[in-house]
């Protein structure tokens, strides 16, 4: 091990151990709610091209155990069209209700849980031509739902660059990529530094939701999840020190579909 892997070891022991709960740092914790500095949980690219998402998406009705189950499926075609992939990102990451609460506080419940409803995590999804979709790189808006181009072209190699040429990257028959980002003041705004934390519990719920969809769809997403940042900064446009790469999910696009009727669905 080097030095450089020590002290990055003993820097994450040190965030741990400072950021645990116990029963006395929940008795001594003073943090007070600023409601007025409150985040917004959506992040907004004004004035680009939108692609909407089709709002109806029918359940493939493939039991959750079969979904978890399977590793390999199918054989490679072609890539999916733009309902097969708003299925992948609304159930996955997008909103599944709106609540009004006392106040007017309004909150948008998501697909996978997020402590105290922030959601500090976004999606991105870098993508060769897809029926439906020209290849580009486009921010997901869990809202609309709808992806917004932040660039058109080809970008995917950039991905594989800012993976450090992960094998499960740069090997993969990549159709497309999903890219997951955290915003610490999301979360950091009501946990502190234990916020953190969340970025990858988070991201961790939407990784879990994606390959079980892209199973129960027949799609083999990729496993090489180790979490990065760096390289990617530059194709999601994002302000310095605010937003930074967590997880990619490399995904080659099954042609076979598994199905069933006799099972209640997973989505």
């Amino acid at each position: 091990m080097t030095d450089a892997s020590v002290d990055r070891t003993a820097a994450i022991l040190d965030y741990h151990a400072a950021t645990k709960h116990s029963p006395e740092s929940i008795r001594r914790r003073g943090h007070l709610l600023d409601w007025a500095n409150k985040p917004h949980p959506f992040k907004v690219y004004a004035g680009l091209q939108r692609v909407p998402l089709p709002e109806e998406i029918p359940s493939l009705r493939v039991p959750a155990l079969e979904t978890i189950d399977t590793t390999a499926v199918g054989d490679l075609g072609p890539g999916p069209d733009l309902a097969s992939l708003a299925r992948l990102l609304v159930r996955g990451a997008g909103v599944h209700d709106v609540e009004t609460f006392p106040g007017a506080d309004v909150i948008h419940f998501r697909n996978y849980a997020s402590a105290g409803a922030l959601y500090p995590v976004e999606v991105y999804l870098a993508c060769a031509d897809l029926p439906g979709l020209a290849a580009g790189v486009y921010h997901f808006d869990p809202r609309g739902p709808a992806l917004t181009c932040l660039r058109e072209g080809d970008h995917r190699a950039h991905l594989v660059r800012a993976a450090a040429s992960e094998p499960a990257v740069a090997r993969a028959p990549l159709v497309l990529v999903l890219v997951l980002t955290g915003l610490p003041w999301r979360t950091a705004w009501k946990y502190t530094e234990r916020g953190y934390r969340h970025l990858f519990w988070d991201a961790g719920m939407i990784v879990a939701n994606l390959l079980a969809l892209a199973t129960s769809a027949g799609r083999g997403g990729g496993h090489g999840l180790r979490p990065h940042a760096g390289g990617s900064t530059n194709e999601t446009s994002r302000p310095p020190g605010t937003e930074a790469a967590s997880t990619s999910v490399p995904s080659a696009w099954m042609a076979r579909n598994l199905t069933s009727s006799h099972a209640d669905p997973t989505t």
